[in-house]
């Protein structure tokens, strides 16, 4: 898989399933957006990814506010310029 460059948020990403497919993107190059509803969760997420040699930053978000959803994309788009589409 090829995701060098490619920008990947991934939601729930502070513990469990979704911290383990934000450290699989990390091998695979991509930037990734560590989110999850505890910040400090997806900080310490995102510093293992960074420590493994790839890049990554965190974001809180409540998935279940549509408002928060808006604006994690909105801060995304903002800072990286864009989020990654494989294929």
């Amino acid at each position: 898989m090829n995701f060098k460059d490619k920008v990947v948020v991934i939601t729930g990403a502070g513990s469990g399933i979704g911290a383990a497919t934000a450290k699989l993107f990390g091998t695979h190059k991509a930037h990734v957006v560590v989110s999850d509803i505890n910040l400090e969760n997806a900080e310490k997420v995102a510093i293992e990814i960074r420590d493994a040699g790839g890049k990554a930053s965190a974001l809180a978000t409540d998935v279940t506010q549509f408002e928060q959803v808006e604006e994690l994309l909105q801060t995304v788009i903002k800072k990286q310029g864009r989020l990654g589409r494989h294929g």
